[in-house]
């Protein structure tokens, strides 16, 4: 079996102790890395799903970098609205393409596919899947239609049961949809940006949403209200051409979120 995990919206300030919502972002990203070590020593990758630096500055990434120590090297990284493209790819040079250009990849695992797109509109808290990126979706899954395939993106395609989160989540989702549709290898849809667990389905494939590994939002609140659970991350596994998926928890709210 191979395993990968899913940490998200960890929202890093330029300041190691700089805080947010009232959260010191670095201590429970820390605790975060922990507890995922406990539970899952050696993983075949990481996949970070966005909003890695609040300032969308290269200080910040530089501390994701530090924090993640040894697993850097099997990590893989795409941008959320609180990014910066080319300051990633300043501390991350692993990152293909250059500048402001999307930042996607392609991996193999096994049997498996895992896919990382780019949903950044640069100063827009929604976002969307430009036509390079569904192209570029399309001919990495046509040249090897039989391999099942995992995608990683931050804003998620679907409706995650929050009101006020929903007017900043993906924007024209139809054209991802119809090209899932087209290619059912697709078996998983794994997102960040929502700050709390949901899952759905489109077009066939299932669709995750994965706890910040800062703070947490209330699935079922019309405005921003904050729920007093734990940061955590998601476990996935691969077994053949099945997968399953689990959300762990740190086992403490050490930092009780609020208004700044």
């Amino acid at each position: 079996m191979t395993t990968i995990l899913q940490i998200t919206d960890p929202h890093l300030m330029s300041d190691r102790h700089g805080m947010l919502r009232r959260v010191p972002t670095a201590e429970t990203l820390a605790a975060v890395l922990e507890e995922a070590r406990d539970r899952c020593p050696d993983p075949a990758c990481i996949v970070w799903t966005g909003d890695l630096s609040q300032e969308e500055s290269v200080a910040g990434y530089r501390l994701l970098r530090e924090l993640a120590g040894d697993w850097i090297d099997r990590s893989h990284a795409i941008p959320g609205n609180h990014d910066d493209r080319q300051a990633l790819r300043e501390v991350f040079p692993e990152i293909e393409g250059a500048g402001d250009e999307p930042v996607s990849f392609r991996i193999q695992l096994g049997g498996w596919q895992l896919v990382g797109l780019d949903t950044h509109i640069p100063g827009d808290a929604a976002g969307a899947l430009s036509a390079e990126q569904l192209d570029q979706l399309q001919d990495w899954l046509a040249t090897d239609p039989g391999r099942p395939t995992l995608v990683f993106m931050h804003h998620p395609p679907i409706p995650v049961g929050c009101t006020w989160l929903d007017t900043i989540g993906l924007r024209y989702p139809g054209p991802f949809e119809k090209l899932l549709s087209r290619n059912p290898g697709v078996r998983g849809v794994f997102c960040g940006h929502v700050h709390h667990v949901h899952e759905g389905n489109l077009a066939g494939a299932r669709v995750f949403t994965a706890p910040s590994a800062a703070f947490q939002f209330k699935e079922d609140s019309p405005v921003v209200t904050f729920d007093m659970v734990p940061p955590g991350f998601r476990l996935i596994t691969l077994d053949n051409k099945e997968f399953t998926t689990e959300v762990f928890r740190c086992a403490n709210l050490e930092y009780r979120p609020g208004e700044d």
